[in-house]
């Protein structure tokens, strides 16, 4: 039973990535029918979130040795369908993106998850950059004596899209709607760094976040934002 669902799998994860091999644009996005997800070819010659992509032989090294160390452990895990299931998943998304590495030097990721900060298939894999500054870094934050938490965008390695914003502060609530329509109209770092957010407000913790991609927000002025 795992054998052939392994088999299944493996075809669905190669077929898919033939289709959007030969379908989709690389670096463009296409809408589909399922909220939140978009079709985005990618070329990811790494691990997850293109780790290592400077090495390719190494990667194709790690990906065998760990495709052989999931099978190994399958036999003492495996001992219900669900489990032959998720085992079959991870055995034929580890194979097939070795068959990609082998032979193509790259895997295709194609699946883009509204304000996840991947493009994968059944792996993950987006070359990043990331910047976080800690709430105390927020005039408002220190003006409301509340200071734990931070905020974090992050962005395509190459044209600073923003892919993702992830926020831990008091009302949070209240500036993760802005986040969404960065993302969602796909706004760049420099976009975020051109605008206009009001002083002694959480959102002006969004440019100030955006602006530590290139600057030490310690050293602005007070009214940066």
């Amino acid at each position: 039973m795992f054998i052939w669902l392994t088999l299944f799998f493996l075809a669905i994860d190669l077929g898919t990535k033939t289709w959007a091999d030969i379908a989709l644009e690389i670096g463009e996005g296409q809408e589909t029918t399922i909220p939140y997800i978009t079709w985005q070819l990618l070329y990811n010659e790494g691990m997850s979130f293109s780790l290592l992509a400077y090495y390719p032989q190494l990667v194709l090294i790690l990906n065998f040795v760990a495709i052989c160390v999931v099978f190994v452990l399958i036999k003492y895990i495996a001992y219900s369908f669900m489990w032959n299931i998720t085992s079959a998943l991870i055995i034929a998304g580890g194979f097939g993106n070795f068959i990609n590495r082998l032979f193509s030097g790259h895997v295709v990721d194609f699946i883009s998850v509204q304000g996840y900060p991947a493009i994968f298939n059944m792996e993950k894999g987006y070359q990043v950059k990331t910047s976080v500054i800690p709430l105390d870094a927020v005039p408002r934050a220190l003006v409301n004596h509340e200071t734990t938490g931070v905020f974090k965008i992050v962005a395509e390695a190459d044209t600073l899209k923003v892919l993702g914003v992830h926020l831990v502060a008091e009302n949070a609530g209240d500036v993760i709607y802005a986040a969404t329509l960065v993302v969602k109209h796909g706004l760049t770092i420099e976009d975020l760094q051109e605008s206009f957010a009001p002083y002694l407000t959480m959102a002006e913790g969004l440019k100030l976040t955006a602006l530590t991609f290139d600057k030490d927000v310690s050293k602005l002025s007070c009214c940066a934002g």
